[in-house]
């Protein structure tokens, strides 16, 4: 039976078909289910209608319905893409460099690396919850006024950038979903590092980090320890700020971060090319012809938006940033520049504002403390091999590495694995 609805106020409607009593007794979720499920076995949208005219034996459904009922489905979060792993490339990684743990995804999207790592950091908080639960149990047992603080409390650092941010917003969700008892009763997360991206500042942490806060559902109480300063400036201003109150109190507080959470960027200098080998990026080629030769048109600049530490630099110490190129610096990581040979220790006219100097990485690690890296392919399709090259301690000297790596847990992309593994079997 098909109802005729009238024209009202003269506005044009259409005739609704009207499915069999079978089909319409089943409400609003449970089609979108039906539908959703049908459409996860494979079936396309008018095998999905025939199955549905099948089933209820109405010949009737539209066939438009199963097109509407799938594009809600999506955007009500029915369906969730997870990215197949390269185990034997993250094996490989792993045992090259003695890593603690890698994770590599097979996509070209920034926002699946940041979930992997997601998964990863809520499995290493879990972890040391686990690990600390025992000391937390014993601990309530005690007066009140003998309890230690730090006993049921997991403390993360998170430095900045789109990456972080990414795996922040997917950590609430992962949060929401844990099981209760595996989560610490307290989370502390500590600003690491002040750098943002001028044109978006929603990538600064202590702007994200309020996604962590009062999170709907989730028991855990959660609270932040900001770092907030411009994030590059000179050393005799900077030095004036960590002499402030709150700035040293965020210092102190950050010796106690069980788990540090971090990305890096490319400064397009060095790239390493399908053979295994290092040789200059095109962008940097460009780069130089165009100082070579500024008045031609046909010549394009060099985009610095891989990183904004670079950016800055060549706005404010245009001599720092020559003097940093020379010593072979090709990315950066915790706001700070790296080469093959481990950070780059030179003196500039400004400096960045970081409670994480890569200088203290090695001891932070020696301590049992854990630090979480992901890299995450550019838009451009570039990956960033030569940063994760640089973090893992460069190429080897004397049957060694130049340098230890400067992390103990990976998430990246495969592409950005693929390369340094070609360096690692030359």
């Amino acid at each position: 039976m098909v109802p005729h609805l009238g024209a009202r106020h003269g506005r044009r409607v259409i005739r609704v078909p009207e499915l069999r009593r079978a089909y319409s007794n089943l409400d609003h979720e449970e089609r979108l289910s039906l539908t959703a499920k049908l459409f996860c076995e494979g079936k396309s949208p008018s095998q999905i209608q025939k199955h549905l005219a099948e089933r209820f034996e109405d010949e009737n459904i539209r066939r438009e319905e199963p097109y509407r009922l799938l594009q809600l489905a999506s955007a009500l979060g029915y369906f969730h893409y997870r990215p197949p792993l390269e185990p034997m490339l993250a094996a490989g990684i792993s045992q090259e460099w003695d890593l603690a743990e890698a994770h590599v995804v097979q996509t070209a999207m920034l926002d699946h690396v940041a979930s992997r790592a997601a998964a990863v950091l809520l499995d290493l908080i879990q972890q040391e919850w686990a690990a600390k639960q025992t000391d937390y149990i014993a601990d309530q047992a005690r007066p009140e006024a003998e309890r230690d603080e730090e006993a049921g409390r997991v403390r993360v650092g998170l430095a900045g950038g789109r990456t972080v941010l990414g795996i922040v917003r997917a950590l609430v969700d992962l949060l929401k979903l844990a099981d209760p008892d595996s989560i610490p009763p307290e989370l502390v997360f500590h600003t690491a590092c002040t750098g943002i991206d001028y044109s978006d500042p929603s990538t600064d942490p202590n702007a994200f980090i309020s996604h962590l806060l009062r999170v709907p559902g989730v028991d855990t109480r959660t609270s932040a320890v900001p770092y907030q300063a411009p994030p590059i400036m000179r050393p005799e201003v900077r030095a004036m700020l960590e002499a402030e109150p709150d700035m040293r109190k965020a210092a102190r507080s950050f010796k106690d971060v069980h788990i540090l959470v971090t990305a890096g960027s490319s400064w397009r200098i060095m790239e390493i090319l399908g053979s295994g080998e290092i040789g200059p990026a095109p962008d940097h080629e460009r780069e130089r012809e165009r100082e070579r030769a500024p008045d031609r048109a046909d010549t394009a600049p060099l985009s610095t938006d891989y990183s904004q530490l670079k950016t800055l630099m060549l706005d404010r110490d245009k001599r720092g940033y020559n003097d940093l190129i020379r010593a072979g610096t090709v990315g950066d990581m915790l706001w700070q520049p790296l080469t093959f040979r481990g950070p780059a220790e030179i003196e500039t006219k400004v400096k960045v504002m970081t409670l994480a100097p890569l200088s203290s990485i090695p001891d932070f690690i020696e301590q049992g403390k854990k630090v979480l890296f992901a890299l995450g392919p550019y838009d451009a399709g570039f990956d960033k091999g030569d940063v994760l090259l640089a973090a893992l301690g460069g190429g080897r000297v004397h049957g060694g590495y130049s340098a230890p790596p400067l992390f103990t847990h990976l998430v990246c992309d495969h592409r950005t694995a693929r390369a340094v593994l070609k360096v690692a079997r030359r």
